[in-house]
């Protein structure tokens, strides 16, 4: 059975320098890491980049520089255990990677990836919309959406993504039409448009009026069949009343544990 090691995604994980090795220094008053007569270890595998890494920074805390934890996993309960211990330490996930895997810059593949907790969602109703930039300019695509608490509406966050350029335009257009105050590059607006967000979590704030934010929302699909008065309440956002997914064992088997393609 294939083994994997896996590491907090939070953690300081492999950097550009595991793909050199010579002679290191770090400094403990700077924090600098100086590398001299560096050579490209792009043939060698994870585990073996790892080992040259660890004789350099030991893993812990103990100094400013230092390598991740990583936990040797042999079984989908395992990476599970590792999974759901990450998510109670404060983290996003793990990222899992094959240690007989090679580093591919620039290239996606079996051997490595990240496993984050599912996303819950959302129905919000679009408040504010602010233009884009780049090939976005001119047209309103970042979405300031808010929740019901009672008869008001309170702001939760902020999204930019999940949407077609169709539905982009068409947006730009409708909003136009039914702004509340222009402030220049950002526009109240009508709250008609309701929409499904997803997320990584919630977390207390002060920036938005509801007193929580969502951490990464994306949009997931306009929802013209819900009107304003069924979209979530501030209640539901509370601490604890979001569901929260368990690490679905078919996408661990498929990911991870199939051999390398």
């Amino acid at each position: 059975m294939a083994r994997f090691a896996a590491a907090s995604i939070h953690g300081v994980a492999e950097t550009a320098r595991q793909k050199t090795t010579g002679s290191l220094v770090a400094t403990r008053n700077s924090g600098a890491l100086c590398g001299l007569r560096f050579a490209l270890l792009l043939d060698e595998t994870l585990e073996q980049r790892r080992g040259r890494l660890e004789r350099i920074l030991p893993p812990g805390d103990a100094s400013p520089i230092y390598t991740a934890p990583a936990l040797r996993c042999e079984s989908v309960p395992a990476i599970q255990q590792a999974f759901q211990d990450s998510l109670a330490a404060g983290h996003e996930g793990i990222v899992v990677k094959r240690p007989e895997s090679l580093y591919t810059p620039g290239r996606r593949g079996r051997s490595w990836f990240k496993l984050k907790e599912p996303f819950a969602t959302l129905d919000v109703v679009v408040t504010a919309v602010e233009y884009g930039h780049g090939k976005r300019h001119g047209l309103f695509s970042d979405y300031t959406f808010s929740v019901r608490d009672g008869h008001q509406l309170l702001t939760i966050g902020k999204a930019y993504s999940g949407l077609t350029d169709a539905e982009i335009k068409a947006g730009t257009e409708y909003f136009l039409q039914h702004t509340v105050e222009d402030l220049g590059a950002r526009r109240l607006v009508e709250p008609t448009v309701v929409m499904e967000v997803a997320f990584n979590n919630i977390q207390k704030s002060q920036r938005h009026e509801s007193g929580y934010a969502l951490r990464f929302p994306r949009i997931l699909r306009l929802r013209p069949d819900k009107p304003v008065t069924e979209i979530d309440t501030l209640e539901r956002v509370a601490p604890g009343r979001l569901p929260c997914p368990e690490i679905l064992n078919d996408f661990v088997t498929a990911s991870a544990l199939n051999p390398q393609r």
